[in-house]
């Protein structure tokens, strides 16, 4: 039995090694017909799959081979508590995903259109208060563009400063000062 724990605990460990190297995104081939919530929810079981293995092996292997090989439990208490092990290892991975995967997100944060054009620079053409959105006035891919926009610390901004997008959200630029961004360079 001791076997099955070794082979158990280095295919999870060399699975989660993977991982750790190349990550969990991975493109997925679209399915005819499919709506994209269901695309969605695919791409996002797609990522979990993989970790949950490395961890639902690891956890069998390193389990069942501790309590067999060093605590000295017998054959069947040793396969019972590493069942149990791996088990709860699946039902941890299930409530993260539940809990902190969203299916609608992309697969690569670096597609997510929140941050598509985070650092730009802009200018407040209205001013930003505390209470109300104001408007930026910023160029991208040759264009002008005009949003509401709101200060990322909730300070008020006044007309003329000069500001460095963090993220769009619900067509709201949250914007902070190109000083505050200077500084932490």
């Amino acid at each position: 039995m001791i076997v099955w724990y070794v082979v158990s605990l280095l295919i999870g460990f060399g699975l989660g090694l993977r991982l750790m190297q190349r990550g969990v995104l991975k493109e997925t081939s679209p399915v005819l017909g499919e709506t994209p919530a269901q695309a969605a929810r695919r791409r996002a079981e797609a990522r979990l799959f993989s970790p949950v293995a490395a961890a639902v092996l690891a956890a069998f292997g390193l389990t069942g081979g501790v309590l067999l090989r060093l605590v000295g439990w017998s054959e069947r208490g040793s396969v019972v508590a590493a069942l149990l092990a791996a088990g709860s290892s699946a039902v941890l991975a299930t409530v993260v995903r539940s809990w902190a995967l969203d299916p609608s997100a992309p697969a690569d944060p670096e597609e997510d259109p929140r941050f598509s054009v985070q650092g730009l620079p802009a200018l407040v053409t209205r001013a930003i208060a505390a209470a109300r959105a104001g408007e930026i006035t910023w160029r991208v891919d040759g264009r002008t563009e005009v949003t509401e926009a709101r200060a990322l610390d909730g300070a008020a901004l006044g007309e003329g400063t000069e500001v460095v997008i963090d993220r769009l959200e619900d067509g709201v630029a949250w914007v902070e000062t190109w000083h505050q961004v200077e500084a932490r360079l």
